[in-house]
């Protein structure tokens, strides 16, 4: 979803009522951030955006106001964190806007199908082998139908804001 002009004329086209932005590209996040994002919030008004974020790029038991911080080019995904915390930015001046903060999330979709992390944990579980991904890391994982559910809820609510949705 990096065209501009193609997701200015699918607003235009559509007029949705709710933008539910999921997009997530870990080398073009920050392209995305800085040159969609500010002509997207421009050209919609007051039509709700929901903007599916990230809290893996915070801190441990964060509250909704957290300051969050830009990765150097050194950090791991520093673009998709960056870039993450850069649309935030843009979002946040709309007036009907939602930031979600999920972890990271795992489950099964709608075909029936796990994601990468939970095949690859499924395969050293049905191994037998010790899996040990990292000892410092201190987050939640988000199950995917449950935030769909949250999102989908989040459309008809009026809350304007950031909502972490784990930690």
């Amino acid at each position: 979803m990096s065209d501009v002009a193609v997701v200015l004329s699918l607003v235009g086209e559509f007029k949705p009522d709710v933008i539910i932005w999921t997009v997530m590209n870990h080398e073009r996040e920050e392209e995305i951030a800085e040159t969609v994002m500010p002509i997207l919030c421009e050209a919609v008004g007051d039509i709700r955006v929901i903007f599916v974020s990230t809290s893996v790029a915070y801190e441990k038991n964060m509250s909704e106001d957290v300051e969050p911080f830009l990765r150097a080019k050194e950090s791991y995904n520093h673009h998709y964190f960056n870039g993450k915390i850069k649309s935030e930015c843009v979002i946040s001046k709309l007036p009907n806007y939602c930031i979600v903060r999920p972890g990271s999330i795992y489950g099964i979709d709608p075909f029936g199908e796990m994601d990468n992390r939970s095949l690859a944990l499924k395969k050293h579980v049905d191994s037998g082998e010790k899996y040990i991904r990292a000892n410092n890391i201190e987050f939640s994982i988000v199950d995917v139908n449950e935030l769909a559910d949250a999102i989908i809820e989040l459309t008809t609510n009026d809350y304007v804001g950031i909502l972490n949705v784990s930690e």
